[in-house]
């Protein structure tokens, strides 16, 4: 998993999303410079929990919470199949009929409906599970892993900033800390004031990519 290519931040052929951020053979030869690119984009998405590119033939086991809304612990394009698996360990695929998918994101995947949006499968009225446990079908099972879905997650388009913002940790990681890029321990401007921490990476254009894009919402998976 990586959001750009070694050649995105080479001067001969430096992606736009990476102006400034050039980094030469000598300061990050090219496998140092790969495997930096993939530890920073993980660590983007561990930061916002989100993920920025398609998984495709993804599986989730989940389990329900007992009324007709089941929440996807990942943004959702597409949904291939649903099964349900009832106590005696007999696992039965749903019709399509039966569901419907709400996401998140735009029909292209490149933008959210609206931030911080979850995405989820609803239950149609008047529509019930076949093979659920004792024949309860009107609700989504809230016994452990009693429900898989398989589908298409995450964003189909990574965003330019998301790229930006993976460019900019990894130059950061290869200069020395006298060149690291747009780093305070805090600063103030009239009334709004930034104060670096733990929490974030430190740059202050990156954590503020990274507010703009962190998916705050939560959903447990047993």
């Amino acid at each position: 998993m990586a959001y750009l290519v070694a050649a995105d931040m080479r001067e001969a052929s430096l992606a736009e999303f990476a102006t400034g951020l050039a980094l030469d053979d000598s300061t990050a030869e090219t496998s140092r410079l790969t495997s930096a690119i993939a530890r920073m984009s993980q660590r983007f998405d561990d930061l916002t929990n989100d993920h920025f590119e398609t998984q495709t033939a993804t599986t989730l086991n989940l389990t329900g919470y007992g009324d007709t809304i089941l929440y996807l612990p990942r943004r959702c394009t597409a949904v291939t199949t649903v099964s349900v698996t009832n106590y005696l360990g007999v696992t039965t695929a749903q019709a399509a009929t039966v569901y419907r998918l709400h996401s998140s994101l735009n029909s292209a995947g490149s933008a959210w409906n609206s931030p911080g949006d979850l995405d989820w499968l609803e239950l149609l009225p008047y529509q019930y599970l076949t093979g659920a446990s004792f024949g309860l079908g009107y609700a989504w099972p809230d016994e452990t892993n009693a429900v898989t879905v398989l589908g298409t997650f995450g964003w189909t388009v990574t965003p330019a900033d998301v790229k930006t913002a993976v460019a900019m940790m990894v130059y950061d990681h290869f200069k020395n800390k006298s060149d690291r890029i747009r780093r305070a321990s805090s600063y103030q401007a009239g009334d709004a004031s930034f104060v670096n921490n733990a929490e974030g990476t430190g740059i202050k254009d990156v954590d503020d990519i990274v507010e703009h894009y962190r998916r705050t919402q939560s959903v447990m998976v047993a």
